[in-house]
């Protein structure tokens, strides 16, 4: 992915007769050349939010020594989603973090599967317990910003809110999850049906990419360990370092709000 700019004024626009050579100056952060072969639907929403005023949230990539322009949304839109897989391993343990990105926003489509011993009533009780742990714990605490040593939003010129949630699928799913009868002790893909919303929120982390911060023998050199987050004890709570992936993969460093 490349970078991810979030509410920004388009001060002008520069074209010439070369086909699909136009040019758009974005306030504090210079000229962007619109991507082919979606330079026209670029250059509409770019024309129009100059002769509003209006805000736009921007998709960039670098090449070579140019930035290119490849979505343009008004800000407060929804932007399109980009899924993102990758690998985690750590000493004996190893799983696949994945997730959906609409810019700075998260989501993570999960697939509950019950045993026949916990009822349809007593899963859909637990959905609401565990997304609105989930929210809790990881949305409103960060942002993300393209500044560098910068650790809070208000010292970011354009921060982009971090916002997490669930989305409860039952087809294409990033993780799917087999529901137990509880209690039990849970992992990411095997949880109980009488988990906290605090257990949720640490097998969320997991999904997103974090590891385990408690002390465990099969992995006796971890590090960080002890740390009092969520990662080590879910009652904790989560960290900006834990969200540091998620902007970066805007392009950005991870600030507290």
């Amino acid at each position: 992915m490349g970078t991810y700019l979030c509410s920004r004024f388009i001060g002008a626009l520069w074209a010439n007769l070369e086909s699909g050579n136009v040019w758009i100056w974005v306030n504090d952060a210079g000229w962007r050349k619109l991507d082919s072969p979606n330079t026209t639907d670029l250059l509409i929403v770019a024309a129009q939010a100059k002769a509003t005023g209006g805000l736009v949230d921007i998709s960039e990539e670098q090449r070579g020594n140019r930035w290119y322009v490849t979505q343009l949304t008004p800000t407060g839109w929804e932007p399109s989603k980009v899924d993102i897989s990758r690998g985690v391993s750590e000493c004996v343990y190893s799983w696949t973090s994945a997730y959906g990105l609409r810019g700075p926003d998260v989501e993570v489509r999960i697939q509950l599967n019950r045993d026949n011993n916990v009822s349809a009533t007593e899963l859909d009780a637990a959905k609401t317990r565990w997304r609105d742990g989930i929210i809790a714990k990881w949305s409103g605490h960060f942002a993300c910003c393209e500044q560098g040593g910068i650790t809070r939003a208000r010292d970011c010129s354009h921060a982009c809110k971090l916002s997490f949630d669930v989305a409860w699928v039952s087809q294409d799913a990033h993780h799917t999850v087999t529901v137990h009868r509880g209690p039990g002790r849970s992992d990411m893909l095997s949880w109980y049906h009488d988990d906290s919303g605090d257990v949720a929120a640490h097998e969320f982390g997991h999904m997103i990419g974090n590891k385990d911060e408690y002390a465990d023998s099969g992995c006796p050199n971890r590090s960080p360990v002890n740390t009092g987050t969520v990662m080590d004890v879910v009652s904790g709570s989560a960290v900006r370092r834990q969200v540091q992936q998620i902007c970066q993969d805007i392009g950005q460093n991870a600030v507290d709000l």
